[in-house]
């Protein structure tokens, strides 16, 4: 399983390996660790040998990522329910026959300081999606049963990338992790109580005596907070910055049949140039490497904001993981992007700070590690 994307195959979903808090003490002690299914042992080997191979795979193709599931069932608000599955990015985490219904909201189009717009907004998100719940039709009796017994919901942003840009905040900075953190806090606690409003009005969702709300918060939904990759939403959308991921870059190169190759910039990174006079041939070298950073003629206030996927340390994007998620009652996609040359030890040390944080899952992609996806620079 932890190979199986090595020869090139099965690309189009992503793989990610459960890892327990008793695997990670094994790994600590450099102990033993038995491979076992339905209760048959089938091998021994030490927990360091099964790190090695995840770490050596997902460097060589971007594959597996982890789930920490100790992590995701401590969080689990029926606990008598194993959450023993995520939907195919991992922000998810789900029980036996549940669906996810997720719902984003741009934070490019509100995030001039109008917490009061937000607020309103995840209070009609938590409301769209509870009836949602009730007018989908399911493929299966077993899906529309279980998903109407906890009536889970993910609200979630995109876009957090260019609301930090227009309040001015560096994204791998201290004060920009606590601008994302202090927004989901309040997406957080706005979706819980108007999930308890609606619990009110139309009863708390069916497993309620059985989850850890019972008997002192009557709830309608047993989770409500998700942050997607957005995809395809935020391409819809019009923003820039994917879920909670920075912009991929402020520019990269697109090749045409008709008008040649021309370089493609971010809005909000020409808008600031505009404003400094910065002239075309200091954007054509930008455009040239598909980053701003160590470009003379660039001022150091643009190039402190404008930092793109590659432009930011993987501790770094781990650290906005963590401080988001500790107000996400599901859990976080994201990828951390490192460079080309990033080492294998790298990954593993990404895999524990990601561990360390709290994280409950984590993705890598090393740079140039597989063919198709978006470059920059030449």
């Amino acid at each position: 399983f932890i190979s199986c994307k090595l020869d090139g195959g099965i690309t189009n979903f992503n793989l990610s390996v459960g890892i327990t808090d008793e695997f990670m003490k094994a790994l600590e002690l450099n102990t033993t660790w038995d491979l076992k299914f339905g209760g048959k042992v089938y091998k021994t080997v030490y927990a360091r040998e099964i790190w090695d191979a995840i770490a050596e795979a997902a460097h060589a193709c971007g594959d597996p990522g982890l789930i920490f599931l100790d992590r995701i069932q401590a969080d689990n608000p029926v606990p008598s329910d194993i959450l023993n599955k995520t939907n195919p990015c991992g922000e998810q985490p789900l029980y036996n026959g549940e669906s996810c219904l997720l719902l984003s909201i741009n934070l490019a189009k509100i995030m001039n300081g109008n917490m009061q717009k937000l607020d309103r907004l995840t209070r009609l998100a938590t409301r769209f999606l509870d009836a949602l719940i009730d007018i989908a039709e399911y493929p299966l009796p077993l899906i529309d049963e279980n998903t109407k017994a906890t009536r889970k919901i993910g609200i979630g942003f995109t876009g957090l990338h260019d609301a930090l840009i227009m309040a001015g905040l560096p994204y791998d900075s201290p004060k920009g992790r606590k601008f994302a953190a202090e927004i989901t806090a309040l997406m957080s606690a706005a979706a819980k109580d108007e999930s308890m409003k609606l619990a009110e009005e139309l009863g708390p969702f069916p497993k309620w005596e059985q989850s850890i709300y019972y008997p002192d918060t009557p709830i309608r939904n047993a989770s409500r907070i998700t942050i997607a990759p957005t995809g395809s939403v935020t391409a819809m959308a019009g923003c820039e910055g994917y879920g909670i991921e920075p912009i991929f870059g402020v520019a990269y190169k697109k090749a045409t049949n008709v008008a040649g190759d021309f370089y493609v910039f971010s809005p909000l990174f020409l808008e600031a140039c505009k404003k400094y006079n910065i002239p075309q041939e200091v954007l054509d070298e930008v455009g040239r490497r598909g980053s701003c950073q160590g470009v003379e003629g660039v001022p150091l206030e643009i190039q402190c904001i404008f930092k793109g996927a590659m432009d930011i340390a993987p501790e770094d994007h781990i650290a906005m993981q963590a401080a988001v998620q500790k107000y996400v009652d599901n859990a976080v996609s994201k990828t951390i992007n490192l460079p080309n040359t990033a080492a294998v030890e790298t990954i593993k040390d990404c895999f524990k700070l990601a561990y360390n944080l709290g994280c409950k899952g984590i993705t890598v992609y090393r740079d140039g590690c597989k063919e198709g996806v978006v470059t920059v620079g030449t």
